[in-house]
């Protein structure tokens, strides 16, 4: 889809090497695959036994680019750790990619509100994270997929149902705001 309509287009799947499966995030281009994210951080709670499912990645985050922007992927609780998005943001990431399965529980979305503005924030790039709709077995899930400016500014907050929007992103604005907030501006070591 991505090489006929000529974009970029993000998904997750099941990817297995030997007996070990991985929760996968992957960006498509138009020329092929751009990215390649591996979930590091899997939740052992109910409705999500992910360690009994999947192998945590051992690679570190990395980058890719689409469309003249320096693209990172977290997946999911992944995000849950700012150190992973400063990491993206030392290497330069301008967006970062954050797809969910967060299911209708208002603490929890609470939480991902605070976590993904963090992310923003501590790697000054621009956080879209998109969250599943809808119900599979007993889980609802919550929607409210997110775009987030640098700054921890909540640009597009969709709700709960199905949603298609269209957003802008100033790729200079998330570039300046690895020099501009006190805390990393005297930092030698960012791109």
């Amino acid at each position: 889809l991505a090489r006929r309509h000529r974009c970029h287009l993000h998904c997750v799947d099941l990817e297995g090497e030997g007996d070990r499966w991985y929760n996968t995030a992957r960006l498509h281009g138009p020329d092929g695959e751009v990215l390649v994210h591996r979930k590091r951080h899997l939740p052992d709670e109910p409705g999500f036994r992910e360690t009994s499912w999947y192998a945590p990645s051992s690679e570190s985050p990395r980058l890719g680019s689409a469309a003249g922007a320096r693209v990172g992927g977290l997946t999911c609780s992944d995000a849950m750790f700012p150190d992973e998005a400063r990491a993206l943001g030392r290497q330069g990431a301008d967006l970062l990619l954050v797809p969910r399965a967060t299911p209708v529980e208002p603490r929890s979305m609470q939480r991902w509100s605070v976590m993904l503005r963090a992310d923003a924030i501590v790697s000054g790039a621009y956080v879209v994270s998109v969250n599943r709709v809808g119900t599979e077995g007993e889980i609802d899930f919550a929607g409210h997929s997110v775009v987030i400016a640098p700054d921890g500014e909540v640009l597009v907050e969709l709700g709960a149902d199905p949603d298609v929007r269209v957003v802008e992103l100033d790729l200079t604005t998330a570039r300046a705001a690895k020099h501009s907030y006190p805390v990393l501006i005297d930092r030698d070591d960012w791109a």
